[in-house]
């Protein structure tokens, strides 16, 4: 059955009864004033951070969340760490560019220049020197309405969890943010002869699709350096496990393509519609004159 509602807090499945022990119990009994702060994340080795925005920034601790759009029930991965899964993205990827029968090294949040930070980098040595650079993004989904998330985390606390709630997707801000930080980055490892992997569900990418142009990207070429690998969120056996689904890439040089709308989708502006906006704004007296300047 399609529910929209949590489908994972604090890593567990929602839809198993709420267990006891760690860090249950206490989420269960923490007061608003001292929230728990200290609840483990399963997917790394860190503690969870997916906080409540509102004073004092509890814990939600959703991963992943279930959306009913036009009568069709998606999966999203709302936290990056949900991502670290027991390392697939990063084995996946080092198969990807041949790193299998080597040492790889994994670091986390490396400083990219001007471009920010990326989330991952595997890396190989040679003589004790950076050989094999991969850097890596992941990218997962934020929620609109998410008050209705932090009351559907308290009724499963409560063991009330219902099958409904309401909340939204942004995906059009997650969707041009990444593509952002795709081409910057992307182009400044490939100045260095370096790979960039973008890792995102095949639901981000199916509305990238919609929305930009990415008529470039090809099936995953070895000569290129800017790579997707896209991710079906699948439930086996009462678990969420990550499953690659589509390896992409294109070359650096259309890289700065990937900004342009989808042209299959957006009405492009034609002189005779120019002429009725401008035209329509004058008519409702929203267009002023400008005083006369020396």
């Amino acid at each position: 059955m399609s529910f929209q509602r949590p489908l994972e807090l604090f890593g567990f499945p929602t839809h198993d009864a709420c267990p006891t022990g760690e860090p249950w119990d206490r989420l269960r009994t923490e007061l608003a004033n001292a929230p728990v702060r200290d609840a483990k994340c399963p997917f790394c080795e860190e503690n969870c951070n997916k906080i409540r925005k509102a004073k004092p920034n509890p814990l939600i601790g959703n991963c992943t969340a279930g959306l009913i759009r036009k009568g069709e029930h998606a999966a999203w991965i709302v936290c990056p760490k949900r991502f670290e899964q027991d390392d697939i993205i990063f084995k996946d990827a080092a198969a990807a560019f041949g790193l299998t029968g080597t040492t790889v090294y994994l670091a986390k949040e490396l400083k990219l220049g001007g471009a920010g930070n990326l989330d991952f980098a595997l890396v190989t040595l040679k003589d004790d020197k950076v050989d094999d650079f991969i850097g890596i993004e992941v990218q997962s989904m934020g929620t609109s309405g998410s008050g209705s998330i932090w009351t559907a985390r308290n009724d499963y606390l409560a063991g009330a969890l219902k099958e409904q709630y309401s909340y939204g997707m942004n995906t059009k801000d997650a969707s041009k943010k990444i593509l952002v930080q795709m081409l910057h980055k992307g182009r400044q490892l490939s100045r260095l002869k370096k790979k960039y992997l973008l890792v995102i569900q095949d639901h981000l990418l199916g509305q990238l699709r919609s929305q930009f142009d990415l008529s470039h990207f090809r099936p995953a070429d070895a000569g290129d350096f800017v790579y997707i690998h896209s991710y079906k969120l699948e439930c086996v056996n009462g678990k969420y496990l990550l499953k690659l689904q589509e390896k992409i890439s294109i070359d650096s040089m259309t890289l700065p393509s990937i900004l342009a709308p989808n042209p299959d989708r957006d009405k492009l502006v034609t002189e005779k519609s120019l002429q009725k906006t401008v035209s329509d704004k004058r008519k409702r007296g929203k267009v002023r004159e400008l005083p006369a300047t020396i």
